[in-house]
């Protein structure tokens, strides 16, 4: 009888541990499953923040063909440069002077009504290109909402949602695309740069708080520490 007490005993022991360790597991995964949803609450309100604060850019190849892709490489350059020129113009809608001569940008209210009032521009810029590149397709310019997934611009992250775009479409738009910042001065080529330059960093921290600067520059960091500040993040998310 008393051989038989101490294996249920025992028994008994082994079961209260595995209900422990199971409970405790899902304690921590409830925890962590909260806090990455107060994080993604950080990063949606941060999102929205700087759809409101930036004018973004968007490439619509005709399709995969490497001509094709080729093709809107070069579109991309040319807009590029005439976007520069255009929103570094300090409103005196002069966009012959070279881009590095050019005065403050202007703002983004400002950029969005020079983006849609040079749309024809835009357009007649890019049906140059395509004609130079012997293309038998035209271009379309449309400044419009467009959803973007999550993009590394270098190690700057911009979260995943809708943004006011200028929108460029080649022919029948079904290839690859090409995604970057307009305004600020943000965009750049993968084959000319890795990271964003100073100005545009200095743009960005002057749009954003602390938090969401972090958030878009270090957001690994960012989701790191939600999980062990929660009570801070939920401070910061009350003060928005």
């Amino acid at each position: 009888m008393r051989y038989i007490n101490i294996k249920t005993y025992r028994i008994q022991k082994a079961v209260c541990v595995i209900l422990s360790v199971c409970a405790a597991c899902l304690l921590f995964y409830v925890l962590c499953d909260c806090e990455e949803i107060r994080a993604q609450r950080a990063i949606d309100k941060t999102q929205e923040k700087l759809a409101k604060e930036v004018l973004r850019f968007h490439v619509l190849a005709n399709s995969d063909s490497n001509e094709d892709q080729k093709v809107k490489r070069q579109v991309r350059d040319a807009v590029l440069v005439y976007g520069s020129r255009l929103l570094k113009s300090d409103r005196n809608k002069d966009t012959s002077a070279d881009a590095d001569s050019m005065e403050q940008e202007v703002s983004r209210a400002e950029a969005e009504r020079l983006v849609r009032e040079y749309l024809p521009e835009f357009e007649q810029e890019v049906n140059r290109v395509l004609k130079k590149a012997g293309v038998n397709y035209r271009a379309k310019a449309v400044l419009t909402d467009v959803y973007f997934p999550e993009k590394y611009y270098g190690n700057i992250c911009f979260p995943k949602g809708w943004y006011r775009a200028l929108e460029i479409r080649l022919g029948k738009a079904t290839g690859h695309n090409w995604w970057c910042v307009l305004y600020p001065s943000m965009c750049f080529t993968e084959a000319v740069c890795v990271t964003p330059d100073e100005k545009g960093r200095e743009n960005l921290r002057e749009m954003l708080d602390a938090d969401a600067y972090e958030l878009v520059t270090k957001p690994e960091k960012f989701r790191l520490k939600s999980y062990f500040f929660g009570e801070k993040l939920n401070r910061w998310l009350a003060d928005r």
